[in-house]
């Protein structure tokens, strides 16, 4: 019987991938973005925010710059043929909404790259950065974005969109059981959309269904 090559079972191959990480101490640049933005350690970069639409834009340049970070070889490895970082507690301390995203899994803290113009963007994942207790009086009664309930043990029971506080007080869910209420704030109704799939399809490729009350009473539509 003639040999057979065994095929890779994960969805990507690191070698190849195009992504920007990020972490509560560096933002990572990939060897192969690397390679295709044509860095290296003698380059810095401006960071750019736009909490709107969750972008991250990075300008990349040789001169000093006020508020420029240095790119350097990672130190935990000697091949100069790997990526790059720069430090990142300046963009985490300052912004909630990417502070959130460094406390994700790390499968959820890549993102690929897009040239726009002078910048490489990248749109990081609303991460329900913003937590309060079921009873709390302090839900700010304006927000609305994604949402997850989440019990004491973690488990997280349903994911949904649209007015925060108003959809938990509503009088169909006074039964249901949770303890924490976690959301992004987006104010535009089609990301909303977008970022409630995005989350229930994550959810369901790790755990094999959907969340408790996602699947006995699926969603509701955004108003």
């Amino acid at each position: 019987m003639p040999w057979e090559v065994v095929k890779r079972g994960d969805k990507f191959n690191r070698r190849n991938e195009q992504f920007i990480s990020i972490s509560s101490a560096r933002v990572c640049f990939s060897a192969p973005f690397v390679r295709i933005a044509d860095i290296d350690d003698h380059h810095r970069v401006t960071i750019f925010t736009d909490a709107k639409t969750l972008n991250l834009g990075f300008e990349f340049h040789t001169e000093e710059r006020p508020y420029s970070l240095r790119l350097a070889f990672d130190p935990k490895n000697s091949n100069k043929k790997t990526g790059l970082i720069c430090c990142s507690q300046g963009i985490v301390n300052s912004f909630n909404w990417i502070s959130g995203v460094t406390k994700l899994p790390p499968v959820y803290r890549r993102f690929p790259p897009k040239k726009e113009g002078k910048l490489w963007v990248v749109t990081l994942c609303p991460s329900f950065e913003n937590s309060y207790d079921r009873n709390s009086a302090e839900i700010p009664k304006n927000d609305k974005g994604i949402y997850r309930y989440v019990r004491k043990n973690g488990e997280i029971v349903y994911i949904g969109r649209g007015d925060i506080l108003r959809r938990m007080k509503a009088s169909n869910r006074a039964s249901w059981d949770f303890d924490t209420v976690e959301y992004s704030c987006i104010d535009d109704q089609k990301q909303r959309i977008y970022w409630e799939g995005y989350w229930l399809r994550k959810f369901t490729e790790s755990e094999g269904v959907l969340p408790f009350y996602n699947k006995i009473f699926g969603f509701d539509s955004d108003k």
